[in-house]
């Protein structure tokens, strides 16, 4: 049995209200950047009309050749050039910082551990939570008195309209955002995130993530699986084929299938899948989510989305309302 307590109206408000927030100091960002830019912008051009009229005082006194008088300007301007990306590079390591901050606290192995530790699992159950309150600090609570228990090679949908803290519940299910009240326990688990993730190296080094011990073979049948194998097979350097802005640049949607192969790598015993087919046409993700039919044979599934179109194959679906 499985009973859900939810407030998409106050998730919605929270949304709302960070959204704003970002925003808010993206602008600030972007206006002391801008002003930046403009005063260096200037002050290069000045420094450039200052070189050039002393040189020529210079060059005027038989001082200063020629060609080191046209020089002058042009090195300031070529230093310009170099100088002018400090700023995105500087906003970039803030950007890496954070996101290492991030990474650390996801993998912290005392917070994975404590998701079994606060209840026993009882036999053949895949996932069980028990009266579980989530709420974001500071704000109301996004659930209340939410109970799920799932068996052991069981499929659940999960379907809830945008804002209804779907994805807020398969990061709770995950481990990822601690439960406010109840009990939380589950089987070892892979997670794909609604937001696809990434990272600017290799295909092989990204689809290792999922599984390091995968074959070759084991990686080319799962791109074959996910409709990619022939997409990469023309890469000159096929597996290693380096992915990022400096690298091959994937679609949305392949970016979401390689996404979606490296989770089916993995031989967790419980998949959880939010949104996994962001960026697919229909007919793609009729055809993949057949073959995820055998693909994921024998293990517990919890899919969400916003529609039933957008779920692989279920034996249950759960509907989040409030």
């Amino acid at each position: 049995v499985s009973t859900t307590s939810c407030c998409p109206s106050t998730h919605a408000a929270w949304l709302m209200r960070q959204a704003h927030q970002v925003t808010s100091e993206q602008a600030k960002t972007d206006t002391r950047v801008g002003w930046h830019l403009a005063g260096t912008h200037l002050l290069v051009n000045l420094s450039a009309v200052l070189a050039l009229w002393a040189g020529f005082a210079l060059f005027q006194a038989g001082t200063l050749s020629g060609p080191v008088l046209v020089l002058l300007p042009i090195a300031l301007l070529g230093l310009a050039e170099v100088y002018a990306m400090l700023p995105d590079a500087f906003g970039k390591l803030g950007a890496t910082i954070a996101s290492a901050a991030r990474l650390n606290r996801d993998c912290r192995e005392e917070e994975r551990q404590a998701v079994n530790e606060k209840h026993e699992l009882p036999p053949e159950t895949a996932l069980l939570a028990d009266n579980v309150t989530v709420k974001h600090a500071g704000y109301a609570p996004l659930f209340t008195r939410f109970n799920l228990e799932i068996e052991d090679g069981k499929r659940i949908g999960i379907l809830g309209h945008s804002g209804s803290g779907k994805s807020s519940l398969a990061d709770v299910l995950a481990g990822l955002l601690p439960v406010a009240q109840g009990s939380l326990a589950r089987r070892d688990c892979v997670y794909l995130t609604q937001k696809t993730v990434l990272f600017e190296d290799t295909l092989r080094a990204n689809l290792l993530l999922g599984s390091p011990e995968a074959s070759e073979t084991e990686l080319w049948s799962m791109l074959e699986q996910m409709e990619l194998a022939e997409r990469f097979a023309t890469e000159p350097d096929q597996l290693d084929t380096w992915l990022g802005s400096a690298g091959s640049r994937l679609s949305g949607g392949e970016a979401r299938r390689v996404a979606l192969a490296r989770v089916l790598l993995n031989p967790a015993p419980l998949v959880i899948l939010d949104e996994p087919f962001t960026g697919l046409d229909a007919e793609t993700r009729s055809r993949i989510a057949k073959r995820m039919e055998s693909l994921l044979e024998g293990k517990t599934v919890v899919s969400l989305a916003h529609g039933s179109d957008a779920l692989p194959g279920t034996d249950r679906v759960i509907y989040l309302s409030g």
